[in-house]
């Protein structure tokens, strides 16, 4: 038998006496996030009952000011759960949105209309890529398959299969020619594009592999693992070129400059590691974070590194001497994202304090601080001529932003993706 649930919604203002009503309600919000290494945590949300459903046109019309609690753009997202992650295309006409709702979402710019939906596999997605020239999408889920699909129409193309281990990364040479899967605990496959043939399988125990990147040379494949060992593979024979030791703690985040000569390691022991490439000879240790280093970017010109972290703080170091630059404050939680803009003038960073803020480089001053998302930021894009910006978080919400003054677009929806995220809950 279910016990009803009540809620006492709010008394009307000014001088009415009408008596406040009382509503049953047995369905309940459901949110869920997941961390860098893939495992979903989940937090029931206590709110209002979902009514009524508007019309598209509605939607559309109602999302661009996003300001009253009543919005469809605070009622109907872009997807069901968590948004993972966000990538504009080459060309800026296409957004592609990862979820853990099982879904890929594809976006026309810079109207926002969704175009396709892609289905994937109850038991989720867990990475996707895009070519070079941003005609392919691939897309890995949990049933160890990469689904290959042409853009901007969507429409699958190849199906990839490995049944040796669960796949966690893939990643794509810059010539797009290669496409890289990294397992989970062992193999790592070359597969020829756009055909898809297994060239070669890499094997041996990775220690449960976390990172993954391919340089701009596209000739040395770097991944990093839990077991604190980072690892660089030829291209594209897949031979071990050499295993660099020295961090302390699991391996969080890579960045490889854009020359291709030095590598960035962040680890969870608060350092991060400049090794020259391709000798993986050991630069600098760079330390100033009091907690584990969320993520790290290297700015167009090469000469900036960028860190973000649990200590709420931003990082600015030189490069390649790995000088520390800045210490720019302002988020009150953990820094999970940040992201250069292609001309380097500017900086983006995503918190799970649910805001973004943009910094003016090389001066570190904060430039604006976003507020709209009412979920931890998760994933953001920037546009490659750098007018747009397109931001994710926990509770499947996705914004445009114009570049680089900030100002707010409008919010992506999908009248469908919101309704299931209200479950019944059993006492």
């Amino acid at each position: 038998m279910k016990i009803p649930r009540f809620e006492l919604p709010r008394v009307n203002e000014g001088v009415s006496r009408e008596q406040p009503r009382i509503v049953p309600v047995t369905r309940l919000p459901w949110d869920a996030r997941t961390d860098r290494r893939g495992f979903l945590g989940a937090a029931l949300m206590l709110g209002m009952a979902m009514t009524a459903s508007p019309t598209a046109g509605a939607v559309e019309k109602a999302c661009k000011s996003a300001k009253a609690p009543s919005d469809p753009c605070r009622t109907f997202h872009a997807h069901k759960f968590v948004v993972q992650g966000l990538t504009i295309s080459p060309d800026g006409k296409l957004l592609v949105s990862k979820s853990w709702d099982t879904t890929i979402k594809l976006w026309s710019l810079p109207d926002g209309k969704l175009i396709k939906t892609l289905e994937g596999r109850k038991d989720g997605i867990t990475f996707i890529a895009i070519a070079p020239d941003g005609k392919l999408l691939a897309m890995v889920s949990d049933d160890n398959t990469i689904k290959l699909w042409g853009l901007p129409d969507g429409n699958l193309v190849n199906v990839l299969k490995d049944r040796r281990d669960r796949i966690h990364f893939i990643a794509i040479s810059p010539d797009g020619k290669l496409l890289v899967s990294v397992g989970v605990f062992t193999s790592i496959c070359l597969w020829r594009l756009p055909d898809g043939k297994l060239i070669s399988t890499l094997e041996g125990r990775n220690g449960g592999i976390t990172s993954v990147a391919i340089d701009p040379n596209g000739k040395l494949l770097v991944s990093g693992s839990e077991d604190k060992a980072i690892k660089l593979w030829s291209l594209p024979d897949g031979k071990l070129v050499k295993r660099l030791e020295g961090h302390k703690s699991g391996i969080n985040s890579f960045a490889i400059s854009p020359n291709g000569k030095l590598l960035a390691s962040a680890s969870r022991d608060n350092t991060i590691k400049l090794w020259s490439l391709p000798n993986g000879k050991l630069i600098e240790t760079l330390e100033g974070h009091k907690k584990p280093i969320s993520s790290i970017a290297i700015a167009p010109n090469g000469k900036l590194l960028a860190s973000g972290s649990k200590d709420e703080t931003i990082k600015l170091w030189t490069l390649p001497d790995g000088k520390l630059a800045k210490t720019l404050e302002g988020h009150k939680r953990e820094v999970f994202l940040i992201t250069f803009a292609p001309d380097g003038k500017f900086l983006a960073s995503g918190s799970d304090d649910t805001t973004i803020k943009l910094w003016n480089l090389p001066s570190g001053k904060l430039a604006k601080t976003l507020e709209w998302h009412r979920g931890w930021i998760l994933s953001i894009a920037i546009s490659l001529d750098g007018k747009l910006m397109a931001s994710g978080d926990l509770e499947g919400s996705i914004r445009l932003w114009r570049l680089p003054d900030g100002e707010g677009l409008t919010c992506l929806i999908d009248p469908a993706a919101s309704p299931d995220k209200i479950r019944e809950v059993e006492p």
